[in-house]
């Protein structure tokens, strides 16, 4: 968009008006500053020679600073931050009481956490964490997070990871007496350094590698630290955060070889770098990339080591990056070693280097400032160009250059031009971004935007801005203005990091008519600038650069003085630099001028004023023990001093006391009295128990054993009475005897025990008493006689012991005089029964017994405490003694009598299934018992019987006759037809062919006659032959078949039914769930 030319013109107009009016914002009286004070004066950019910075030099302000957060100051002394805040490292109170905010900023935001109190910054350095600001007399302020120091506050951090510690600005605890003359910034983790006005440079923050400087290294593995060999850990702070970081929270001064001082420095990635006064090279910390220089890559070197550049180089300034370094040149070349992946060494390669390597710039280039990011590198050319090198994420190079499939910038191996057409006087870079500030002051940054890092207003941005962007926002008229530090204080046109006398006139010398001339006696000049010599210095001589301190003993109370005055007597002063002296204080004195300290009054003297010039002597009766008394101490009571001039007082003699104070003379004890120690106020009354015979005594006699004195003051003692002793030297009463105890006589030292038998119940008692009937007194000294216990009794006077009841008898009560004859049914086992037993179930006893009977077999005893035993019932039987029951006949026997110790087996032939019973049961006819003691019968097999009871076995059946059931008690004849030649047959045979049976209870068959024949079987007949066919036979031999007939189905009916029987009983006992209907048939 092109600007109109009225707009062009009132821009102009505007720029010119704010030159001329910011000298005179800039202007400040400082007349009235004590020696201490360094004038301070604040040009802007148009006043100055060569504006500018170098960071980390001593001879300029870094006034702006980046990491992920940018930090600028003011010309007002102000700062202004914005970008990344997640530590408060922004420094920024949104709301009054609630602590730093944490919200990133778009925008630079003043940093109102920095009171007016803390004075005016000149210089700001960010870090990863935190920030930390320099103001104008030396003192350094850090704020944000402190979990391994880097505050440098001197608090050790106590919070965890779950509440990050966002702490406003504090005051770094820098060494006594010094102040700071730069600080560094960090492109590493969370350590910083400062330069201080006495050449000491201090460190603080982490120390995990050394970094500090200070020849310890604070190693640390989750939250816990170890040694490295060769190295002590010191007071070192173990993160609670980052488990593996640690460091120290208050500056230590980093060890540089002798004669060695820092006047720029430069912290790296837990690594540290400082060029010295003679323009060498230091580094030291962490050396895994071979980023000190060293030509190794050792882990760690905690102690400053020598950089050598070629050809013996030296070195104006430094800049310590991620893993590696760069220096500039005292010749305007740059030199890079260490980590070379992303081409941060500038030679045109990826290539590591554990030693410095030249960095290919054009010819006509001549680089007067540089700066280190993370993994890239910027410098600064004398034409305000910038070249920059190395990794390019988020486009912090600047190039304005292509992109990769990421959106990032490409990494560059060689210095390139940052876009644009800018005249820059000073560069910052950081972890991905880039700042730099032009000669009217104007601010500009670029690379990563996403947490408003650029300033510009973006956030949340992705990808880069990969060219220089105003920081602010110039069209609101907000666009951020730093000042710059001049860099040619001398304007011999030579910046101060290249020249070697960087001021105009050397100290002790200022300038008359661009000459250089010794300064007056009186005063002093430093770098050309002259002062006077302030209140309690001076200078006799000319030519000096700094005025003396009046030595103690001596003052200068006016300005611009060329001598001390001395102290007068009475007066003196203890310190240097004073404007006058101190009266001596009341207790001291001075006798001399220019005493650099009081006289404290010797002991035995005082002096209550102030401002003398002696001390008083003490009077007799006082005393002073201290010096410096203001005053003298009367003696106390119970001292005394006869003497002056005395430093302490007399204790009063043994024997002896002194009741009020400031006395010259001791008195005597009287009688009754006495004194055991020296200094007695008064004399000791003789104590009750005690007594005093004389006077002067130094201690009281103790009343001897048998006598008392319960005054004091007393010179005797008393005998104790009757009844009555004193048992212990120095009593104060008589005790009366005790009960159990009694004294017929006086002055008697103990009381006499009442003998066994005898009890002395009171107090104070002359005799004792014999224990009456039913009691007993075992022991002597006794009070009261015991009671006869149970199962004991006394029938006498004076008895010692009681008498235990014997065995069948007992007492159940005490102090009896005799024992009872135990009950029937109980017993007493041993002497001294106190009780009777009863007897147990199964026993008992009659009266007066001493154990109990056991019940005889036959009969028992049923309950406890039983005086005699029962008889077993009819049917019961006990074998054993002692039984408290019965025992019931068991089946197949029987008990008939009473009192029977055993039970009768049933006879053969009887049975009995119960119990308890008194008779057997006689076997039913068809049955039969075989053995004694049986309990059941057994029914007669088939082919067998019993007609009879009360039978052991059973019958045959006899030949022509058959039992066919069991049980059976009798037996059948064989029918017509059929025989049986055998006993004991359940069945008959039938009559074979030609053969018959013509009776009941055949035994055998009948063979037919001659002629006659039968071819059937079972018949009772024959038939005739054919000659004689009588008409009985021909009638009858029909009938016969018919009978046979119905015999036959008889049998088989009956053959059928046993059959069924059989099955029914197989059935029966098998265990089914079905049985089929044709089997229920």
């Amino acid at each position: 968009m092109k600007i109109p030319q009225t707009a062009k013109t009132s821009v102009t107009i505007f720029l010119c008006f704010v030159l001329l009016l910011a000298p005179m914002a800039g202007y400040n009286d400082n007349s009235d500053n004590n020696l201490e004070e360094i004038s301070e004066e604040y040009y802007t950019l148009a006043s100055m020679n060569m504006p500018g910075f170098q960071s980390g030099s001593i001879y300029s302000y870094d006034t702006i600073s980046m990491y992920q957060t940018g930090c600028g100051v003011l010309a007002n002394g102000e700062i202004e931050c914005w970008g990344d805040n997640f530590f408060g490292q922004a420094g920024v109170i949104t709301t009054p009481g609630q602590g730093l905010s944490t919200n990133d900023l778009n925008y630079p935001t003043n940093v109102n956490s920095l009171q007016n109190s803390m004075g005016h910054f000149v210089e700001v350095a960010v870090g990863q964490q935190s920030t930390c600001a320099l103001n104008s007399i030396g003192e350094v302020y850090c704020w944000g997070t402190e979990l391994v120091g880097q505050l440098g506050n001197g608090i050790e951090p106590t919070t965890d990871n779950t509440n990050l510690s966002r702490h406003s600005p504090s005051l770094v605890q820098l060494p006594d007496n010094t102040s700071a003359v730069s600080i560094s910034a960090s492109t590493g983790n969370n350590h910083r350094c400062a330069i201080l006005n006495n050449s000491d440079t201090v460190c603080w923050g982490s120390n995990n590698w050394g970094q500090l400087g200070d020849g310890t290294a604070c190693f640390a593995s989750g939250g816990e630290g170890y040694e490295l060999p060769g190295y002590n850990t010191g007071i070192c702070s173990y993160s609670p955060y980052d488990g593996d970081d640690s460091g120290k929270f208050t500056p230590v001064i980093v060890q540089f070889p002798d004669n060695k001082s820092a006047i720029s420095i430069s912290t790296g990635n837990q690594f540290t770098c400082a060029v010295m006064t003679d323009n060498s090279l230091y580094c030291w910390g962490k050396n895994d990339y071979s980023q000190l220089g060293q030509g190794n890559s050792n882990s760690v070197n905690g102690i400053p080591s020598l950089v050598s550049l070629p050809e013996n180089r030296t070195v104006a300034s430094i800049a310590a990056g991620g893993d590696s370094t760069c220096a500039l040149s005292m010749d305007h070349n740059v030199y890079c070693w260490g980590a070379g992946g992303e081409g941060q060494l500038g030679d045109g390669s990826n290539d590591s280097n554990s030693v410095p390597g030249l960095v290919t710039l054009e010819e006509y280039e001549i680089p007067i400032s540089i700066t280190a990011g993370t993994a890239f590198y910027c410098i600064l050319l004398d034409t305000g160009a910038a070249k920059c090198w190395g990794t390019n994420w988020h486009g912090g190079l600047g190039d304005g250059g292509a992109l990769d499939d990421f959106n990032n910038g490409i990494s560059r191996q060689l210095p390139t031009n940052v876009s644009g057409n800018h005249t820059f006087i000073g560069i910052e870079a950081g972890l991905q971004n880039t700042c730099a500030i032009e000669a009217n002051g104007s601010a500009y940054c670029w690379g990563r935007p996403y947490d408003g890092s650029l300033g510009n207003g973006m956030s949340g941005v992705t990808g880069q801005i990969n060219y220089p962007v105003r920081v602010g926002n110039p069209v609101a008229g907000n666009g951020l203005t730093t000042y710059a530090s001049e860099q040619d204080p001398d304007g011999d046109g030579i910046l101060t990091i290249f020249d070697s006398n960087p001021y105009l006139c050397n100290s002790g010398y200022h300038q008359i008519d661009n000459v250089c001339v010794e300064v007056s006696p009186g005063s002093y000049s430093i770098n050309g600038v002259v002062n006077v010599c302030d209140y309690g210095s001076y200078q006799p001589l000319a030519g000096q650069s700094y005025c003396l301190y009046a030595s103690p003993g001596n003052y200068v109370n006016n300005t611009n003085s060329s001598e001390q005055m001395p102290c007068v007597a009475g007066t003196y002063q203890n310190d240097s630099g004073q404007i006058s002296c101190i009266e001596n204080s009341p207790g001291y004195y001075t006798d001399t001028q220019s005493a650099e300290s009081q006289e404290k009054c010797p002991t035995g003297t005082y002096q209550p004023n102030s401002g003398s010039q002696d001390c008083i002597i003490t009077d007799a009766g006082y005393f002073t023990n201290n010096r410096k008394s203001v005053s003298q101490t009367p003696c106390p009571a119970g001292t005394y001093q006869p003497l002056m001039g005395q430093n302490n007082c007399l204790s009063a003699d043994i024997g002896y006391h002194v009741s009020s104070l400031a006395s010259i003379s001791q008195d005597i004890c009287d009688v009754g009295t006495y004194s055991d120690t020296l200094g007695q106020i008064e004399c000791n009354i003789a104590s009750a128990g005690n007594y005093v015979l004389d006077t002067g005594q130094s201690s009281e006699i103790s009343c001897s054993n048998g006598t008392y004195q319960p005054d004091t003051g007393q010179t005797s003692c008393i005998p104790a009475s009757i009844g009555h002793y004193v048992g212990l030297e120095g009593a104060k009463f008589q005790i009366p005897c005790s009960v159990g105890t009694y004294q017929p006589g006086t002055g008697q030292s103990s009381c006499i025990p009442a003998t066994p038998g005898s009890v002395v119940s009171e107090q104070g008692a002359t005799g004792q008493s014999s224990c009456p009937e039913g009691t007993y007194s075992s022991e002597e000294g006794q009070n009261e006689c015991t009671q006869a216990e149970p199962g004991t009794f006394v029938d006498s006077i004076g008895a010692t012991e009681p008498t235990p009841c014997p065995s069948g008898q007992f007492q159940e009560i005490e102090g009896s005089l005799n024992c009872v004859e135990t009950p029937p049914g109980y017993f007493t086992e041993s002497d001294g029964s106190s009780e009777a037993l009863p007897c147990q179930p199964g026993t008992y006893a009659a009266e007066g017994q001493s154990s109990c009977v056991a019940a005889d077999p036959g009969f028992f005893v049923a309950s406890e405490a039983q005086s005699n035993q029962e008889m077993c019932l009819k049917g019961t039987f006990q074998p054993d003694s002692g039984a408290s029951s019965c025992l019931k006949s068991t089946p197949g026997n029987y008990v008939s009598k009473f009192a029977q110790s055993e039970q009768t087996p049933c006879e053969a032939g009887t049975f009995q299934p119960t119990q308890q019973n008194t008779e057997c049961i006689a076997a039913y006819a068809g049955q039969y018992v075989p053995e004694a003691g049986s309990m059941s019968q057994s029914s007669c097999q088939r082919g067998t019987y019993q007609p009879e009871i009360s039978q052991s076995e059973c019958l045959d059946a006899d030949p022509g006759n058959f039992v066919s059931s069991s049980g059976a008690s009798s037996q059948f004849p064989c029918t017509m037809g059929k025989y049986q030649p055998d006993a004991g047959q359940f069945d008959c045979k039938s009559a074979d062919v030609d053969n018959f049976v013509s009776e009941e209870g055949a035994s055998e068959q009948t063979p037919c006659k001659s002629g006659d024949t039968q071819p059937t079987t079972g018949q009772t007949r024959c038939i005739p032959g054919k000659d004689s066919i009588p008409i009985i036979p021909i009638l009858v031999i029909p009938l016969i078949v018919i009978v046979a007939v119905y015999a036959y189905k008889y049998r088989i009916s009956e053959g059928s039914k046993s059959s069924s029987d059989k099955e029914t009983k197989e059935w029966d006992e098998r265990t089914i769930d079905y049985v089929p209907a044709s089997l229920k048939k």
